[in-house]
């Protein structure tokens, strides 16, 4: 099992771990809305939660596949960090704040946050670009913003083979941890988009996009129903 898992499983929090202690140790009620089904299961820990259920699918992964140990770093890390500027009690966000942090864009927030004790240039890059891949599928930023990701490669900081799989690996456990269907929708699309960014081909297909929203309104509105019929 995953050392982080382990941690985050265990009744007794050790919150002298950074990442740990912002996730648990919070009063903030940040939550995905397609990842509740009810008001009840929006408390202080939603994001704890899906972070848990993150690292799940990155465990199970990884007992399937037996994932090569760089990428699996560089997966559990991201994965740890991504969202720690959602969380943090109420002492911890205003000296965040203080620093300048971006609290509102939580994949800068977080990726600054790392930054503060820990200098590792793939990991930071990760969580400063998670999430963008999603948001280009839903036409709400242009595919440059994944531009730092191909740096990486360029910069020789990664081989565009090890970071084509923690790409495909990272965006399968953070699409997974809202829901399996969605990630199942999606991980035709997503493989494409990942290989655009690795070759440094960051050219805009309108139509790629017109696919893509026609898709997330469907999305939306077969969930939509359910919860409806629910």
């Amino acid at each position: 099992m995953l050392k982080s898992l382990k941690l985050m499983q265990e009744e007794n929090k050790d919150l002298s771990i950074e990442w740990l202690n912002y996730l648990y140790n919070t009063s903030e009620k940040n939550f995905n809305i397609n990842n509740v089904k009810s008001l009840k299961e929006i408390n202080n820990h939603s994001v704890f939660n899906y972070v848990l259920k993150t690292l799940e699918t990155l465990d199970n992964l990884n007992k399937e596949r037996k994932l090569d140990k760089d990428i699996l770093y560089y997966v559990e890390e991201t994965l740890k960090w991504s969202d720690v500027a959602k969380t943090g009690n109420k002492v911890v966000r205003k000296n965040w704040l203080k620093k300048g942090y971006d609290l509102f864009c939580h994949n800068l927030g977080s990726a600054a946050i790392y930054k503060e004790n820990n200098h590792d240039e793939i990991v930071y890059t990760l969580i400063k670009t998670h999430g963008l891949i999603g948001q280009y599928l839903k036409g709400e930023v242009n595919l440059k913003e994944n531009y730092p990701l191909y740096l990486l490669t360029k910069n020789n900081l990664i081989t565009k083979e090890k970071l084509k799989e923690v790409l495909l690996i990272l965006n399968e456990c953070i699409l997974t941890g809202v829901s399996k269907e969605l990630y199942m929708l999606k991980e035709k699309e997503i493989a494409l988009v990942i290989e655009k960014i690795i070759n440094g081909d960051f050219q805009e297909n309108i139509n790629f996009l017109e696919k893509f929203s026609r898709l997330n309104k469907s999305l939306s509105l077969h969930q939509f129903k359910c919860r409806i019929m629910e």
